[in-house]
């Protein structure tokens, strides 16, 4: 499977890392880790989550990392490297389409922001049985996907941010409402359900979004919004994250299961 359109910077994925970092180790929580396990995160990007998992499984452990971009597989190693964990942590390269590990071998696996980034064109049935086989009896997984249609910003204009979080949802991502059906096809696949919950992660500042530049020049390259619209939209949020009163938020769906 090719990068996607909506495939994002090593730099990008560690700086939402650290801004979310609290709620990553309740997902890790939710994994139900025993000392001695195989786990697996896919689209492992830079290592960012691999990383902290190595002291949940111990010395007798193993974490491994997938994904496609050989990039992030080079960068993920050197930071097993780097932290002394590279004989617990390994990444390799690999996609959910046919994943490098053998049946019934992985005890707990975590997705998280993956699905977005596939293109809702791509079947998730084969997917999601790739999962499957993989995954040990009462293997559990962890997956965390967002759904853009909830993307709220505080701005004078209401219609249009509504223009721009609709077209950021339907046409920026890949798959803006990937959150929304994980259940489905968990439970399609095979698996149990244990848990279905969602999260609303607040951003106080525009740096800290998908909402900066990027959303309004691509916006404005397709007639979407007018040069007015976007210098306000610019204006109005940079000046608000100055002075402290930016806000916005974007809710995800977090979806645990065991085979």
């Amino acid at each position: 499977m090719p990068k996607s359109a909506g495939y994002v910077s090593p730099q990008y994925l560690k700086m939402i890392a650290e801004i979310v970092r609290t709620f990553k180790v309740s997902t890790y929580d939710l994994m139900n880790i025993k000392k001695g396990d195989t786990v697996l995160d896919i689209g492992c990007g830079p290592g960012v989550d691999t990383i902290h998992l190595a002291s949940y499984v111990g010395s007798d452990g193993k974490v491994f990392g997938v994904d496609i971009d050989e990039e992030m597989i080079e960068l993920a190693n050197k930071e097993a490297d780097d932290k002394n964990v590279a004989d617990i942590v390994q990444h390799k390269s690999g996609s959910l389409e046919k994943l490098p590990f053998e049946n019934n071998s992985i005890n707990a696996c975590r997705a998280e922001r993956l699905f977005q980034v596939i293109p809702s064109s791509v079947d998730r049935t084969p997917l999601f049985s790739e999962l499957y086989r993989v995954m040990q009896p009462q293997g559990r997984v962890v997956i965390v996907d967002t759904d853009w249609a909830t993307a709220s910003v505080d701005f004078s204009d209401v219609a249009t941010e509504r223009t721009l979080m609709s077209f950021l949802a339907q046409k920026m991502r890949p798959d803006g409402f990937a959150g929304r059906s994980l259940k489905r096809f968990l439970i399609a696949s095979g698996f149990n359900i244990v848990k279905l919950d969602a999260v609303t992660l607040v951003h106080r500042g525009l740096d800290e979004t998908a909402f900066g530049e990027w959303l309004t020049s691509t916006a404005l390259e397709n007639n979407i919004i007018t040069t007015t619209q976007a210098k306000n939209w610019l204006d109005e949020l940079t000046e608000k994250s100055r002075n402290g009163n930016f806000y916005a938020s974007v809710g995800s769906v977090i979806v645990v299961a065991e085979k």
